[in-house]
């Protein structure tokens, strides 16, 4: 998905690539070139649900599935950034990338914990409440 923004914030454009065009879309071939879908004039939000929410079924849920896919792009005068969490940048990930925050809800307690007790061992992880 691509997100442009008008240099004076004045309009937001919601467009599909080639492969949201064929998988969210249904086009039987996508384009090269990205599609608007869904044009929003004096956005609130990057992402405008109250705006969404008033489309027509269609395009409604065209618009929030494309919310929903990755990688996404936004550009805003003349500057684009990428972002997917299924990638990770290199640099990005810890000695302790097995470890893993689970929260007890009645204690208001963080526990850090690894996925398995031989990764924790091997790399002098142990587990601590915050």
């Amino acid at each position: 998905m691509l997100i442009r923004v008008a240099p004076d914030l004045s309009e937001l454009v919601v467009c599909a690539d080639r492969a949201e065009q064929e998988n969210i879309l249904g086009a039987g071939r996508g384009t090269a070139e990205p599609l608007a879908v869904w044009r929003c004039e004096r956005p609130a939000l990057l992402t405008d649900t109250a705006r969404i929410s008033q489309l027509e079924p269609g395009r409604r849920d065209a618009v929030l599935s494309l919310y929903e896919s990755y990688p996404r792009t936004v550009t805003y005068d003349g500057t684009s950034v990428g972002w997917s969490p299924n990638r990770v940048p290199e640099g990005l990930v810890s000695e302790h990338r097995h470890a893993v925050l689970r929260q007890d809800r009645c204690a208001g307690t963080w526990t850090a914990c690894a996925a398995s007790p031989r990764s924790a061992a091997a790399r002098g992880f142990s587990p601590s409440t915050r």
